[in-house]
């Protein structure tokens, strides 16, 4: 006996008992079991009935002409059943004495409970056979609507025990979504920082960078003399002049006296490394290609004056 403080567990095993259906092994009354735990799912062992004028009688001990193996069938999935551990689709007199069953117990009044007992989602078997959706399940539902009218106004139920379970459960989803979506926001919220204060670092390195490679003022001034050398090359196109022999001479006597001064300008000061650019190369090679821009573009100003002396 069950005391105050102890739950009392829910009961999903229905047992239903009818005088239409007896056991094929002692002749007796058996119980017609229905699992309500999952989904709406009758048992039975071997049983015999007897059908006269299209409907299941009280049986007795001799007169009974139809039977059905031991078996289990799930009503969502009617005509589907199982048996001897196999599934198997009924038909014939095994579909026949199954359907006079189920329309016996629904409309018994001693069994007629069966009809009002919900399974785990709160749908009644009606809802089940209909869910089944084929011919024969169909049938059925129809020949249960026409003995009990009733049925068609049979809506879906919920269980308290269910309905507690699945409010909690919602609950924990929505939280744990709501969980799992803050903290995606934050994730983000924290990569956006991360890469704007990345964007700021090397914004404020490459300003660094750009200030600190100004030119001086010399500089600037190498830059405009070999701009100045530059401009003073004849154009494409236009008649070169012809140079003479005094020319030519003048030319190489100017290249040695530059590369004298660049020699003497690279050792002049101690603390400045030697500078021999080669005047084929970046940067010479875009300020002209005479010793007068070499020496305007790298500041060499005793071996300007000596060309120009020249």
């Amino acid at each position: 006996m069950a005391t105050r403080y102890e739950k009392l567990e829910e009961v999903y095993q229905h047992a239903f008992v009818s005088n239409k259906v007896r056991s094929s092994h002692d002749k007796s009354p058996t119980r017609i079991m229905l699992d309500v735990s999952g989904q709406h799912t009758l048992r039975w062992a071997a049983v015999e009935m007897r059908l006269l004028d299209g409907a299941l009688q009280p049986v007795h001990s001799k007169d009974c002409n139809m039977s059905l193996p031991a078996g289990e069938c799930n009503l969502y999935t009617f005509p589907l059943v199982r048996m001897d551990g196999a599934d198997a689709l009924l038909d014939g007199d095994e579909l026949h004495a199954l359907t006079e069953l189920i329309l016996a117990l629904a409309t018994d009044p001693a069994t007629a409970e069966m009809m009002l007992t919900p399974d785990c989602v709160g749908a009644y078997p009606i809802h089940a056979l209909l869910v089944a959706n084929t011919e024969a399940s169909l049938a059925l539902a129809m020949r249960l609507f026409r003995a009990e009218p009733s049925l068609m106004l049979q809506p879906h139920t919920q269980a308290l025990t269910l309905t507690r379970t699945r409010t909690l459960t919602l609950a924990l989803t929505l939280t744990l979504a709501l969980a799992l979506t803050l903290t995606l926001t934050l994730t983000l919220a924290l990569t956006l920082a991360l890469a704007l204060t990345l964007t700021l670092a090397l914004a404020l390195t490459l300003g660094r960078a750009v200030r600190g490679r100004e030119l001086p003022a010399h500089r600037v001034g190498q830059l405009e003399g070999g701009r100045a050398a530059r401009d003073a090359r004849p154009r494409r196109g236009a008649p070169a002049r012809r140079q003479g022999r005094g020319d030519a001479h003048r030319a190489v006597r100017g290249r040695l006296l530059l590369r004298g001064a660049i020699d003497r300008a690279s050792t002049s000061s101690p603390n400045q490394a030697p500078m021999h650019p080669d005047p084929d190369q970046a940067p010479m090679h875009f300020y002209g290609g005479t010793p007068l821009g070499y020496a305007c573009v790298f500041c060499l100003k005793r071996a300007v004056v000596a060309m120009l002396d020249t």
